[in-house]
């Protein structure tokens, strides 16, 4: 449906300034896509992204957000077994909601099996790397990831980290300057 497509759009935005007021529009929005068509699984994958990332930066309560996130990725692949993305989001919640990397890694081969040029997918799957001490390697994804999706900010900032923990302290200073630019 063309109208849950773009509050799906609008959602993911918010989503990506990463505040939580654009957390709270975020799920407003995707919850509206939603009201409009209950099988759309990019939305309940974002929604996912947004509880998620509520308790990472400790906006909502673990224990109330990992089981809100897990549900809506849940639903997001029941409804489609084969999004990279959702696919990806798992292997991410595994490594840092459940503690398995193992898991983590499965998840994070099968959707670059999926969709091996994905920028959210390279995105995710370089925070794995990260994770293991392979910044070499998690560079080189984050990087073609920016390549792939110049425009988000979220892809700017991992890299830009990644460089720092790396000590390539010009490379981390431009891309920090290119999240603000974002």
């Amino acid at each position: 449906d063309p109208e849950a497509y773009t509050l799906y759009l609008q959602g993911r935005h918010f989503s990506s300034q990463g505040s939580t007021e654009g957390y709270q529009k975020a799920i407003g929005l995707l919850e509206q896509s939603l009201d409009i068509d209950q099988h759309y699984a990019p939305a309940w994958s974002e929604l996912h992204r947004v509880y998620a990332n509520q308790v990472s930066f400790r906006q909502l309560d673990p224990t109330e957000g990992n089981k809100k996130a897990r549900e809506a990725l849940d639903k997001a692949l029941e409804l489609d077994p084969e999004d990279a993305i959702a696919h990806s989001r798992l292997g991410w919640f595994k490594m840092n909601a459940e503690g398995d990397l193992a898991g983590a890694a499965k998840q994070f081969e099968h959707a670059l099996t999926l969709e091996s040029g994905n920028a959210i997918v390279l995105a995710n799957a370089a925070i794995l790397l990260k994770a293991l001490g392979r910044l070499e390697q998690a560079i080189a994804l984050e990087e073609l990831s920016r390549q792939r999706d110049p425009l988000n900010p979220t892809s700017s900032w991992n890299l830009a980290g990644t460089y720092l923990l790396n000590r390539q302290f010009d490379k981390a200073e431009a891309a920090y300057r290119n999240v603000l630019l974002l």
